[in-house]
């Protein structure tokens, strides 16, 4: 997870596509799939169709889960949660099929010179939990904004390995980002270290030409990697990395990526070379894509490996896609080469359900095992409505708490005393109402019994007498 349920081939074995490789990877993408998938990224924002639904205006995804499927058993896999205030939202990206939050690529967010600070789903707060008998945080995120609502700063906890990371973005006059300055804490001291220092500059059409990343080395800054971009006909049409591994002041050409398009401007081939063992750089990786003929979402994209012996490009993945009377793409089919060169088979496919806002609320992937298709994993999408003129979201209506969360045998609520009647209820994953009871606020706290409920995770609503929802939040029951 990302959470981000990345469909990219890149990362996946063609040999070994499975379940397990779908589902969404926390682990740091490596430095030329980073480089891939950001510059691919990059191109498509320039596209003249953009593939990304916003869900400003009628819903904004509050948690996503994922659950492992093992003959009849469902299990949990993992579940993210997002928290807004003000009229913040999220977007949702049909074309790599995932909401974009954190910073693209869920990687380092101060060394990755292709983030520019970017975190689509505006949530204050982000919580990202993995499951095995019980539920275990992982990772959690908060950022805070400027007045005009670009992130300012974010920090990102990971527990795991206790790796606590934050960075701060600098606007100019005119609104870009400039300076990005990164710093890890220090446990032993209790801490700030300064690590990291980004700068980014622009051309007279406010497009990013170069993106250095500096390394604090006994105070001073030391220039390690530059990201050099260059633009033709207003199009983004080559992206550079070079770095100094030794910071002596000598770079080197690391990656380097060639982008053409079609007449309407969406994407056709991206072309990856790459320095392989200091010899310079030699292709890589070719991928080819073609989109449905309103142009907004790909529907094929095939990716070839370079094979230097041969001279010749190698099959190394197909991904097929079907958009359905809806316009909506509803089914992703994978498949890996096959024994005769340049064919290809089936090997998995994922297919995606979508609620009345054209949001995905589920996601079910199949694996191909002999010659049967089986069902290995379910993604679950939660959404809040929300009017994003207002400046307080439903859920921030009232001021209350539910804790302690997670939760064993008693949830407490902490609201406003006022002596008027309140519905509390709460909802399992499944959708299904498994408590319900109406109190009269004439308690600062009140208690509330759910020993009897099956660990999980619920959804707990405060609804008023006028039939108003004056609060919401997630529960984990262990």
């Amino acid at each position: 997870m990302k959470q981000l349920l990345t469909l990219s081939l890149l990362m996946i074995g063609a040999s070994t596509l499975n379940a397990q490789a779908l589902k969404r990877d926390r682990k740091p993408m490596k430095g030329y799939e980073i480089f891939r998938e950001q510059m691919i990224a990059k191109a498509q924002r320039g596209s003249a169709h953009a593939p990304q639904k916003p869900t400003t205006m009628m819903q904004r995804v509050t948690a996503e889960c994922g659950y492992d499927v093992v003959g009849t058993a469902i299990t949990k896999s993992d579940t993210t949660y997002f928290r807004y205030s003000n009229g913040r939202s999220s977007v949702f990206n049909y074309d790599e099929t995932y909401h974009d939050y954190y910073f693209p690529g869920d990687t380092d967010p101060a060394i990755d010179p292709f983030a520019y600070g970017t975190i689509k789903v505006n949530a204050d707060t982000a919580r990202y939990f993995s499951f095995d008998t019980t539920a275990h945080l992982e990772e959690e995120m908060y950022a805070q904004y400027t007045a005009a609502n670009k992130l300012s700063l974010y920090n990102i906890k990971r527990v795991s390995n206790g790796l606590n990371q934050r960075v701060l973005n600098y606007y100019d006059g005119l609104g870009r980002l400039v300076t990005l300055y990164g710093f890890d804490y220090n446990n032993a001291t209790q801490q700030w270290d300064s690590a990291y220092l980004r700068r980014i500059d622009y051309n007279a059409q406010d497009e990013v030409t170069a993106d250095t990343l500096f390394v604090n080395s006994q105070g001073d800054w030391l220039p390690a990697q530059v990201g050099i971009y260059t633009y033709t006909g207003g199009q983004f049409t080559s992206a550079l990395v070079r770095m100094d591994q030794s910071l002596s002041g000598t770079f080197a050409d690391i990656y380097q990526t060639h982008f053409s398009y079609y007449p309407n401007n969406d994407l056709k081939t991206v072309l990856v070379d790459v320095n392989l063992g200091g010899a310079g750089l030699a292709p890589y990786e070719l991928d080819s894509m073609a989109w449905e003929p309103g142009g907004k979402y790909r529907t094929y994209q095939e990716i070839r490996t370079y094979n230097a012996t041969a001279g010749a490009w190698d099959s190394y993945s197909l991904t097929l896609r079907n958009v359905n009377a809806g316009g909506l793409p509803d089914t992703t089919w994978y498949l890996a080469p096959a024994p005769t060169p340049g064919t290809y088979n089936l090997s998995a496919f994922m297919h995606t359900s979508y609620n009345s806002y054209d949001n995905p609320t589920q996601m079910e992937i199949y694996n191909l095992t002999g010659s049967t298709y089986e069902d290995v994993y379910h993604y679950f999408f939660y959404y809040q409505n929300f009017d994003p003129a207002s400046v307080k979201a439903t859920e921030a209506l009232e001021s209350m708490t539910a804790y302690p969360n997670p939760a064993v045998n008693t949830l407490n609520l902490k609201w406003k005393a006022d002596g008027k009647p309140v519905q509390i209820a709460m909802v399992n994953a499944a959708g299904q109402m498994v408590y319900s009871e109406t109190v009269t606020r004439v308690h600062g706290t009140e208690s509330f019994d759910i020993s009897h409920l099956t660990p999980g995770i619920y959804w707990l609503t405060v609804t008023n007498n006028k039939g108003e929802r004056v609060f919401k939040t997630s529960v984990l029951k262990q």
